[in-house]
């Protein structure tokens, strides 16, 4: 995802796809994880087919890595704030962080900048607290857990990305980063998912009732 949609951090608005056309080798330099939605899309197919594969089921192994995934976050984000990268926009508020530290990825320099990273931190940790708790306390079915974090991950990621200002590849005239126009598919896919699995439940919960049939009138 980094490669192919987002731009060039030292040339803005060139695409970063130019440089790595360059310089390939640094294509699979798997060590820099620069963007979290492309590891998860590609993530995504090949969990299936190894689950599928080991005869794991794979709504209960996905409701673990609902619970998981965004507590990484949580600590991935941290580092994005002391690397200076996903940085926000400049603003007047009490909040805003000064960073002047010339190897920061943040910019620019010298500017109070929203702490996107540390709104993306917090609201991660928010997500696994509410993840944990649904996993123990309110599952009704497996990959529920997973299901909750994508559409709520997307939703809160589409907001946060409206304070953001690096360069990361802009849509539609600026208005949309890249990892917006994937968070909208994302959403959508994952509430369909959780209609049609709800749907699913209620008809197996109804061929399961073992309550007796009403006796007819008369």
């Amino acid at each position: 995802m980094h490669v192919l949609a987002e731009d060039d951090p030292l040339r803005p608005g060139t695409p970063i796809l130019f440089h790595y056309l360059e310089h390939p080798a640094e294509i699979f330099q798997f060590s820099n994880g620069l963007a979290f939605y492309g590891g998860l899309l590609l993530c995504l197919p090949l969990a299936w087919w190894f689950l599928r594969r080991q005869k794991l089921p794979p709504g209960e192994v996905a409701d673990i890595y609902g619970v998981a995934i965004p507590l990484g976050l949580v600590f991935g984000r941290i580092g994005c704030f002391l690397a200076g990268c996903c940085h926000g926009k400049p603003t007047g508020l009490p909040i805003g962080v000064v960073f002047e530290d010339p190897h920061s990825l943040a910019r620019p320099l010298g500017v109070a900048l929203h702490p996107t990273q540390l709104y993306a931190a917090g609201f991660a940790l928010v997500l696994f607290g509410l993840m944990w708790w649904t996993k123990r306390r309110h599952r009704a079915f497996g990959g529920q857990v997973f299901l909750y974090f994508m559409v709520l991950y997307a939703a809160g990621r589409f907001l946060i990305e409206f304070l953001r200002n690096d360069n990361r590849g802009m849509h539609f005239g600026g208005f949309f980063s890249s990892s917006q126009v994937v968070a909208i598919p994302v959403m959508l896919t994952g509430l369909a998912l959780l209609w049609w699995a709800r749907s699913r439940q209620a008809r197996r919960d109804e061929h399961l009732d073992p309550s007796p049939p009403l006796p007819a009138d008369g």
